[in-house]
């Protein structure tokens, strides 16, 4: 008998069940990526402030542009999550993920509308990320503070 080599879905199942909150953070990346896609064919506030006549052009370049960082942003923290396993995992991500802020706050200005779902974006995975950081962060600093007290009260006269 030959085995069967596992499907694409059988290695994504395999992948999710490992750890949930990959499902929680990947329905998030494509409501972002359907986010900034959908925004594209909102008017543009600058556009119509510069009387260019209705309908817009749909900005594909710019919102390519951006599902391109919202790509690399996720294969870096990918990478990042894959090979460490630490708290300094969750600081290095947030460090990609502000960087991504960054490159949303150059372009904020006068930029389509499919800038502020990237901004939002960003913005809710460094809430995500923080949150995560404190989950992990409070038992480590409850455990070296008890620690630390009670070594101080052994060695009180």
């Amino acid at each position: 008998m030959t085995s069967k080599p596992p499907t694409i879905i059988k290695a994504l199942a395999t992948y999710f069940r490992a750890k949930p909150l990959r499902v929680v953070f990947t329905v998030l990346w494509v409501a972002a990526v359907y986010s900034i896609i959908m925004s594209g064919f909102n008017p543009d506030p600058y556009l119509l402030n510069r009387s260019v006549p209705l309908p817009h052009p749909y900005p594909s370049d710019f919102v390519t542009f951006l599902l391109i960082i919202m790509c690399v942003q996720a294969a870096f923290a990918w990478l990042i999550g894959y090979f460490t396993n630490s708290v300094f995992k969750l600081i290095s991500m947030l460090v990609v993920v502000i960087g991504g802020f960054y490159i949303g706050g150059i372009f904020a200005m006068q930029a389509p509308p499919p800038i502020g779902a990237f901004i939002i974006w960003q913005l809710l995975c460094i809430g995500i990320i923080l949150i995560l950081f404190l989950y992990r962060i409070i038992p480590l600093l409850y455990k070296y503070l008890h620690k630390a007290i009670t070594f101080i009260y052994r060695h009180l006269p």
